[in-house]
């Protein structure tokens, strides 16, 4: 029964603080989201090449590895 007088809203379970750190956790899992989707690789690649002096092998092999890295150490939750 919506709006009964003994119903519980979500604000009355979860502090203020709380839900507003809950909804700061929704806004970095975007940011998450494009940093780990290797969206900024070419970037990555352009600056390795030309600032640091990387050759495109050196810096395929250290995509490889982070690559590598991450499907070894991946934490399975089942989804």
């Amino acid at each position: 029964m919506l709006g009964a007088p003994n119903s519980t809203c979500y604000t009355d379970i979860v502090p203020l603080n709380l839900s507003q750190k809950m909804l700061r956790n929704v806004r970095l899992f975007g940011v998450y989201k494009v940093f780990t989707k290797r969206i900024f690789l070419p970037l990555i690649t352009i600056y390795a090449s030309q600032g640091i002096g990387l050759s495109i092998s050196e810096i395929g092999v250290t995509a490889a590895a982070g690559s590598v890295a991450s499907i070894l150490f991946e934490t399975m939750t089942g989804y």
